[in-house]
């Protein structure tokens, strides 16, 4: 019998500023689904971070 329940993930903090590095670093190349979990991250990140902390993330 298959169970349909969609899984999920949860990330802390500190997993979505180490995956925003990542991601940011490869922008030009990401896909569309990795574009929109880009721009979830940072969206969360802005809320949470200075723009100062924010601009050091992506340096």
């Amino acid at each position: 019998m298959e169970d349909n329940q969609e899984t999920g993930l949860f990330l802390d903090f500190d997993d979505c500023k180490a995956l925003f590095r990542g991601l940011k670093k490869n922008e030009a190349g990401l896909s569309g689904p990795e574009r929109d979990i880009l721009r979830r991250i940072e969206r969360i990140l802005y809320t949470r971070l200075s723009i100062r902390e924010f601009e050091e993330l992506d340096s």
